[in-house]
């Protein structure tokens, strides 16, 4: 695991720690943290970034995510739309417009309770799926014995973060002083008061950055969600999926071997539609890179190749098609 993780840090240079109440947020009123959420999963499975994990926070997590819904379910049923118009009104044709659409409102109400009460019970939000995938993607950091009591000694002895009669903020913080290793920074999203000057709460805690500067001789980046730590750290990935696609194109012209194009394919395959500009790399990719057309007659990814190059040809310029075909035997792209 440290081998692997000193090669993903020699080429980005990214340690990254979510606190749990930003995860929560997804399930309330929150704006566009799970579209944020979307992007953290697509710089994961491309290895853009470690997202350190203490099972501290996944227990958090999982603790916490019933309350959570349940505050969103309570804000949420309380919405209405008044029913109460005045005499002179109903003399009117868009009164009974109204009145329909009162009732339309009530009636999908009730339509969304009904769907939300099946999908909690079985995790199938759009926040769960999300957030499965980030903890699936992350690098756990187990909560071993030494950790449990430099955490509780550090609680005991007074010392930030924590709250009243809770290890967790000390756990976590114990977890993170434990696996970053000397001179890597780390990019921290919290908007939990504990890790937070309490003169400015748009910095860190003094007496725990400095803390980690000592021990690390590296910086500690704070940010209070997800959109300000996108906005400035990846202000170019506006759409997850096109950014995502633009990474494995990429990856692919660089392959180096044949089973990172297997890979790289593979996750290609999932995406119905390409740009022009993409499918130009793609077909210049899979001409000029030995460790792609080596293997054009391998199925997937002869097949792969073909089917993207099938659905776009209107786009294709002939003189590139005609390369492309003199390897992959596409015939004239018919599929006939």
């Amino acid at each position: 695991m440290d081998k692997e993780r000193e090669s993903k840090l020699s080429a980005f240079t990214m340690n990254l720690f979510i606190d749990t109440n930003i995860l929560l947020n997804c399930y309330h009123f929150s704006g566009d943290d799970l579209a944020e959420l979307n992007k953290l999963a697509v710089l994961l499975r491309n290895e853009k970034i470690i997202l350190l994990l203490p099972d501290q926070v996944k227990d958090e997590f999982y603790r916490n995510r019933d309350n959570k819904i349940a505050d969103a379910l309570k804000e949420f049923r309380k919405e209405k739309l008044d029913r109460q118009f005045p005499q002179l009104t109903k003399q009117y044709e868009e009164y009974k417009n109204m009145r329909d659409a009162i009732r339309t409102f009530e009636e999908n109400k009730q339509a969304i309770l009904q769907k939300l009460k099946t999908d909690i019970s079985s995790s199938e939000l759009k926040a769960d799926k999300t957030i499965a995938k980030l903890f699936l993607y992350a690098e756990g950091i187990p909560t071993t014995d030494e950790l449990y009591q430099k955490a509780k000694i550090r609680f005991d002895l007074g010392k930030p973060p924590g709250k009243k009669k809770s290890y967790g903020d000390a756990i976590n913080w114990e977890a993170l002083l434990f696996s970053v290793k000397e001179k890597e920074e780390l990019f921290f999203i919290t908007d939990d008061g504990d890790y937070l000057s309490e003169v400015d709460t748009n910095n860190f805690n003094p007496y725990l950055l400095a803390e980690w500067t000592n021990a690390k001789a590296a910086p500690l980046t704070l940010f209070k969600n997800l959109t300000e730590f996108f906005s400035e750290r990846f202000p170019e990935i506006k759409l997850p999926d096109e950014y995502e696609k633009n990474l494995l194109i990429e990856q692919l012209s660089k392959s180096s071997n044949f089973t990172k194009t297997h890979s790289i394919l593979a996750q290609l395959s999932r995406f119905d539609s390409f740009s022009k500009t993409q499918v130009d790399d793609i077909i210049l990719a899979s001409i000029s890179n030995n460790q792609i057309y080596w293997i054009s007659s391998d199925d997937d990814v002869n097949e792969t190749l073909n089917a993207i190059v099938r659905a776009h040809l209107d786009s294709i310029d002939p003189s590139l098609f005609e390369r492309f075909n003199a390897i992959y035997n596409l015939g004239d792209g018919s599929g006939s």
